[in-house]
């Protein structure tokens, strides 16, 4: 199965990952030394994007992505000022990302984004999201 660039992904991505599951994670492994593919945070991995000039990591939103969905329900959501940070809204770049979620968490980096969890005590679904 081809992966797109800037899609971030794990082992369990791949065909035959439950039978294979060392050697997949080796050949990632390998293929991260040989600068086809870069790790984003311990077991995801993604094919960067050639720029002109230099290689260009996913969107935030494929950074974030594991923190807002989990087996297919939402645990979390963008909230703050980067809930607006898109080239049509906004030129700055905001390396802040805010997640509201009903967990705890505590805050950490992935790439150039610091990411903060803010403790809701709304309940979070696909019909809410929006509202809240």
């Amino acid at each position: 199965m081809p992966l797109k660039r800037g899609y971030v992904f794990t082992y369990i991505d791949i065909e035959g990952a439950s039978k294979n599951r060392e050697a997949i994670i080796k050949c990632l492994g390998r293929m991260v030394d040989a600068g086809k593919l870069h790790k984003l945070s311990k077991g995801e991995y993604y094919k960067p994007i050639k720029g002109d000039h230099n290689r260009i990591g996913p969107d935030a939103n494929e950074i974030i992505k594991d923190l807002l969905v989990k087996n297919g329900q939402p645990i979390g959501y963008r909230i703050g000022f980067n809930v607006f940070n898109k080239p049509i809204l906004n030129t700055s770049i905001n390396n802040i990302i805010q997640i509201g979620r009903n967990t705890f968490k505590p805050t950490l980096n992935r790439r150039m984004y610091t990411i903060e969890f803010i403790l809701q005590r709304n309940e979070i679904t696909n019909d809410n999201i929006e509202i809240l």
